[in-house]
């Protein structure tokens, strides 16, 4: 993968969705691979809900299988641990604490 960089653009960008998806994903695996689990998570389920998909292989299933995490809380605990910081991270949470830590697991 190309290291992408944030230079300023001075000409359009002629994306498809598959294009900007796939731009959402590559700096999802730079996120990751530098410790930045929060842009990772937020990025990946962004390019994830862009595109039709089999459920079986997308990130949020693979996050919510986590053999480890799922051992350790239960399915069920798992699941409601994954779906506080998804939504923590995408939509306005008055009703959660403003600030959360978001750890690899």
């Amino acid at each position: 993968m190309q290291n992408p960089t944030f230079d300023p653009i001075n000409q359009p960008q002629h994306l498809n969705k598959e294009t900007a998806a796939a731009r959402q994903v590559e700096f999802a695996v730079l996120a990751i691979e530098a410790g930045h689990s929060d842009v990772a998570i937020t990025l990946s389920g962004a390019a994830e809900e862009m595109l039709p998909g089999d459920p079986d292989v997308e990130i949020s299933t693979s996050l919510r299988n986590a053999e480890k995490a799922v051992a350790e809380l239960g399915r069920k605990a798992w699941i409601q641990v994954t779906n506080i910081e998804r939504d923590w991270l995408k939509h306005r949470t008055e009703h959660l604490d403003a600030r959360n830590d978001i750890r690899s697991r």
